[in-house]
């Protein structure tokens, strides 16, 4: 999360910024913010074993691949450290998954 901070400020405070860009920063931030909710309301995730738990956590985890491809394809100044970004929580949803489907 503080890298997430980090890359929003950078992107306030500096020269304009493409969509892309700003996409780039959604996505992982939008995701943290789920992975969190789901962790404090386990209800949110949806029934356990039920397709819904699985379904968010392998869109969550698809839309963090592409991110961090995404991020590092189009490499600028900050984009390698938004793909670290995306990578780290992708790896945060295959454990989460790996995790729902054994326990």
């Amino acid at each position: 999360m503080p890298l997430l901070v980090y890359l929003w400020g950078d992107c306030v405070s500096s020269r304009p910024v493409a969509r892309l860009e700003i996409v780039l920063l959604i996505s992982p931030t939008c995701s943290y913010v789920w992975l969190l909710l789901c962790m404090m309301f386990p209800s949110v995730f949806g029934e356990s074993y039920g397709t819904s738990r699985f379904v968010t956590i392998d869109a969550n985890f698809v839309v963090m691949f592409g991110c961090s491809i995404a991020a590092f394809w189009l490499g600028r100044k900050r984009k390698p450290l938004l793909g670290i970004v995306c990578v780290l929580l992708t790896l945060l949803w295959s454990i989460v998954g790996a995790i729902n489907s054994v326990v």
